[in-house]
């Protein structure tokens, strides 16, 4: 109740200040004013308090309920939280996902905004707070204010947050097993590793449908640690061209980053390789279980050789299938049968900053290598190794003090700026991430200016060469997205 009152004085009120003049905002507000009246001993008042409860759903009488499938809903209040802002080209949805959340199961870790049952997602609050397509009015673009992002780097939601989540669980249990105490029940429940919209799979793929049918997308997002920008692919059987999402996500205008990332990512070589990787993730989801023949396996294979977690998948409905971990036979692929293509498909990748290294801020580049000097110090005849080697050093010292490693995440606070460009009729989303970097070399009295260490693009225009991944042949391998 606390939150939730905090929230609606300092920032929903300001959010729509008109819908706050009547009806059960303005009750809310007056209501609030109640909680502690003057002179009064003590605090809340059982009456007012028992009103904002009600408005706020946090009575008994609207504790989430279970549906038929054991998931749980949240049903809310009469008040809501999400808003709109129309534009002449655009529509701005801003999402609830504190008050109208999902449950996997009684036991299980909070989720984010509820999709309905699977015969009835108009019920759920998903429908209720992104408009059905299409926008109308000659808008173009929806431009969705999600507070957690949605689509976040595949490097974190196929590996590290899988992993996290259950590292997590293992210590949560083993404390609850030594001292009596903690929430070995309820799986998932930290929220550093559960929140993602990725590791609710039913909810994440129900958000995706409904936003897909817009055909273009933005996703504003924040993040305490870092910014960064995806973009999707996404086909729903028969699309010719997919629809196009695209996530930015910004760092807070003001924080502080923890020591150990900012020491991972200016030094740890293997982290680094791994942020700047290209590791995207690909799905292909059935509404049922894939009817028997969906696959065309290589000679002397058949889902027996699958991964347990993935033939597990093949049975339940809907189906959630990664393009990673299939049979391969020498060069003999799995394939999809044409016949039994998914009800939808996606692709997600990374935007990366691609500009030459001189158009980047000057703390953003590399420190040039004078290699032919170093060549010449390592030369049998006339060489010095010993200087060659303190000139190699003295470079990696030195680009320790720079943004080395910021064309796909950026560790710093910073401001984001959205804009739009037309490319050879190629709609555009650019993501600008304005920073502050000092360069310890300047004198002490210069003041740093903040300039744009990060820019990404991604198109919204569908790319006609853009398959599907059902349509490739099928990875092998163990791929982290089958946790």
């Amino acid at each position: 109740r606390n939150a939730l009152v905090a929230y609606a004085l300092f920032q929903d009120w300001g959010n729509d200040p008109l819908k706050y003049d009547s009806g059960e905002p303005r009750r809310l507000l007056n209501t609030i004013a109640q909680l502690f009246p003057e002179g009064a001993a003590q605090g809340p008042a059982p009456v007012a308090a028992s009103s904002i409860d009600r408005l706020l759903g946090l009575d008994a009488a609207r504790r989430p309920q279970p549906r038929i499938d054991g998931r749980y809903d949240t049903p809310g209040g009469p008040l809501s939280w999400h808003y709109t802002v129309p534009g002449p080209q655009h529509l701005t949805v801003a999402l609830d996902n504190r008050t109208r959340r999902s449950y996997a199961s009684r036991n299980g870790p909070p989720g984010n905004i509820s999709n309905g049952p699977q015969d009835n997602p108009a019920a759920g609050a998903q429908a209720r707070q992104i408009p059905a397509a299409p926008l109308g009015e000659g808008r173009e673009v929806l431009l969705v204010v999600a507070p957690l992002q949605v689509l976040a780097p595949s490097i974190f939601d196929e590996i590290v947050a899988p992993a996290s989540y259950r590292a997590f669980d293992a210590f949560s249990h083993a404390a609850s097993a030594e001292n009596g105490e903690g929430s070995d029940l309820m799986v998932g429940t930290n929220p550093d590793a559960i929140e993602g919209w990725a590791l609710d799979p039913p909810t994440f793929e129900a958000l995706l449908q409904r936003l897909a049918a817009h055909r273009q997308v933005v996703l504003l997002s924040g993040d305490v640690h870092y910014s960064a920008a995806t973009q999707m692919s996404y086909w729903r059987r028969g699309d010719s061209l997919p629809a196009r999402l695209v996530q930015f996500t910004s760092s807070g205008f003001k924080n502080v980053m923890p020591d150990y990332l900012i020491t991972v990512d200016h030094s740890l070589a293997f982290a680094q390789a791994m942020v700047r990787a290209d590791i995207g993730a690909e799905r292909m989801g059935w509404l049922s279980a894939p009817p028997a023949g969906t696959f065309i396996y290589p000679p002397g294979q058949s889902d027996q050789d699958l991964p347990l977690v993935l033939r597990k998948r093949l049975h339940q409905s809907p189906a959630l299938l990664p393009t990673y971990g299939w049979p391969r036979k020498d060069a003999t692929p799995t394939r999809v049968h044409a016949a039994h293509a998914p009800d939808w498909s996606w692709r997600l990748l990374p935007v990366f900053d691609l500009r030459p290294d001189d158009k980047r801020p000057p703390m953003a580049r590399p420190l040039p290598l004078v290699s032919a000097d170093i060549e010449r110090q390592l030369q049998p005849a006339g060489g010095d190794p010993v200087l060659g080697y303190q000139a190699i050093a003295a470079r990696h010292q030195r680009q320790l003090e720079r943004v080395g490693n910021s064309r796909q995440i950026l560790f710093r606070a910073n401001l984001g700026v959205l804009s739009f460009e037309c490319q050879a009729g190629v709609l555009m989303a650019v993501q600008t991430l304005y920073t502050l970097f000092p360069d310890p070399q300047a004198p002490a009295t210069e003041t740093p200016k903040p300039l744009p260490y990060v820019v990404q693009r991604a198109a919204l225009t569908p790319d006609p060469s853009d398959q599907p991944p059902h349509q490739h042949d099928l990875h092998g391998g163990l791929a982290a997205s089958l946790f």
